[in-house]
């Protein structure tokens, strides 16, 4: 197979009145914290495991009182990203939500261009309404007409400037941008800008020098549902493909993607602009009602095994209702989602950072009992009954987005046997790092490295370590180490955990400490 790979605050009124909302002012920021949303239910909101906060941003030229989408008779903005966001989170397995946190709607001018200049509203709607593409070119400002490369772009430094995007990422009030424009502001679908960017279906923007990665996600409301999908999707691409960019051909991400006219009999799930039936020397051929056999069966099973060790079923485009829109769904619900012995995709698509890949499921994974994993020469997992190689690293076969992830506070985490991260306000499997649970912060050991992080880390003296800016010290000072109880320790629960590990070993230790630290005989 050959690819080219190239959302802390409610949804406000604004965006979600389907009737249309229209702007107070040239931009029309969200309502303040006490606005009532509406459209979408939140009543299993807690089952949501990454709430991404976005700033939506909607470029909307009004033309006397009329908005650009219903003078053209194009979607509306607002709507189109409920609509994405219900996509995604339900195309997910509930796992991601995103939270549109602000909303800004820009109504009297455009984007800048990397070239200084920008369309005012009259001369968007002249191209928009030229017929002939080279004279649209020229009205473009294109330098050679019917050349796309030597027409203006949209400047992503000028827009991170403007909006002060840098320093608002770094202060950890968003993880990342998503773009409502017309046609020819010549937006990519998808771009990650920070200082250790990297490809995102468009070359990474290391000029905005966030030390917090983000993207921008590029969305054209002239089009619908399917093509935004179809943007997030090529997003995905690119972050797998660089989460699995250090194993050997052959490895989960490439088994998901195979096609039955590259490898015949051993289709994965496609990719996106081609679903496992695709026909040779097509695109887009999401409509194909040819029957090929598919291993997409076995992306849903959990425990996830080895595809291959399954017995794969003929499918066609009746599986996705034969529409781009229903197959980028459809592609998006098989991918691995922290199912046990399985890794979780969407922790990648959304945690920019955290972009290696586990090793694909053995067979170990086969094993669902504690009995069978140990003749199998395996080893078995309590927290999350499940089994494993030996050695396998916790923060894999213990995925805390998976299952303690489910409880959204202290006393139904501790419940579950998991372990409440003050730093975060969020339920992780004991012994996870607190660099995974609570961010960067946490990962610092010095003052100056902490400092480093400017408004968003705090170094605590009390006890050395480095928190996110605003950990009360009750939280933070606690002195667990000096706590030789289990009784005492819970009583501090916020902040301390008992380790029992062997008799005469059992400590009190700051919440997160590895195990193999508090544990290291039995580890």
């Amino acid at each position: 197979m050959t690819r080219t790979s190239n959302v802390a605050r409610a949804l406000w009124l604004s965006l979600l009145c389907l009737a249309g909302c229209a702007p107070t002012g040239a931009e029309d920021s969200a309502p303040p914290a006490g606005a009532e949303e509406a459209g979408l239910s939140y009543a299993s909101a807690g089952t949501d495991l990454f709430r991404p906060r976005v700033l939506l941003f909607v470029y909307e030229p009004s033309y006397s009182g009329t908005p650009l989408h219903t003078l053209k008779g194009w979607s509306d903005p607002k709507p189109l990203t409920n609509a994405l966001r219900s996509g995604l989170r339900s195309s997910s397995h509930f796992t991601v939500d995103y939270q549109v946190v602000e909303v800004k709607v820009i109504t009297d001018r455009l984007p800048w261009f990397e070239n200084g200049t920008r369309y005012t509203p009259t001369r968007l709607l002249s191209i928009i309404n030229e017929p002939d593409p080279l004279k649209r070119d020229q009205l473009r400002g294109c330098t050679t007409p019917g050349t796309e490369s030597t027409c203006p772009r949209f400047d992503y430094v000028a827009f991170a400037n403007e909006f002060n995007l840098k320093a608002r990422m770094e202060a950890n009030e968003l993880d990342e941008v998503w773009v409502m424009a017309p046609p020819w502001v010549q937006l990519y679908e998808s771009r990650m800008l920070g200082s250790n960017a990297y490809w995102c279906n468009a070359p990474p923007e290391p000029r905005v020098a966030s030390f917090r990665n983000f993207v921008v996600m590029g969305y054209n409301y002239e089009r619908g549902v399917a093509e935004a999908l179809h943007s997030y999707g090529h997003r995905s691409e690119s972050i797998l493909d660089r989460a699995y960019r250090g194993q050997p051909a052959g490895h989960l991400w490439d088994k998901f993607n195979d096609l039955h006219r590259d490898k015949p009999n051993l289709a994965g799930v496609g990719y996106v602009h081609h679903p496992p039936n695709a026909a040779p020397g097509t695109n887009y051929d999401y409509g194909n009602t040819t029957f090929v056999p598919s291993s997409a069966d076995a992306w849903l099973r959990n425990p996830l095994v080895n595809p291959d060790s399954v017995a794969r079923r003929s499918l066609s485009c009746t599986e996705w209702g034969c529409t781009e829109e229903g197959f980028l769904k459809w592609w998006f619900n098989h991918m691995p989602y922290g199912q046990k012995n399985a890794p979780n995709w969407w922790r990648h698509l959304v945690h920019l950072d955290d972009t290696e890949a586990p090793a694909q499921p053995s067979a170990c994974g086969a094993n669902t009992t504690l009995s069978s994993c140990d003749a199998a020469g395996c080893a078995w997992y309590a927290c999350s009954n499940s089994c494993w190689p030996p050695g396998t690293d916790i923060q894999v076969a213990c995925p805390a987005d998976s299952w303690c992830g489910q409880n959204t506070s202290v006393s139904s985490c501790n419940t579950a046997g998991c372990a409440w991260y003050a730093c975060s306000n969020s339920c992780w499997s004991s012994g996870t790092p607190l660099g995974v649970a609570c961010g960067p912060c946490a990962l610092q050991t010095s003052q100056a490295s902490c400092q480093q992080y400017g408004s968003s880390c705090g170094w605590y003296a009390c006890t050395n370590t480095c928190w996110p800016r605003g950990t009360p010290n009750a939280t933070a000072c606690a002195p667990c180490r000096s706590y030789t109880d289990v009784a005492t320790c819970d009583a501090h629960q916020a902040s301390c955990a008992w380790y029992a590990c062997t008799p005469g070993a059992n400590k009190c230790w700051q919440r997160g400490t590895a195990l193999s630290t508090a544990c290291p005989s039995t580890y």
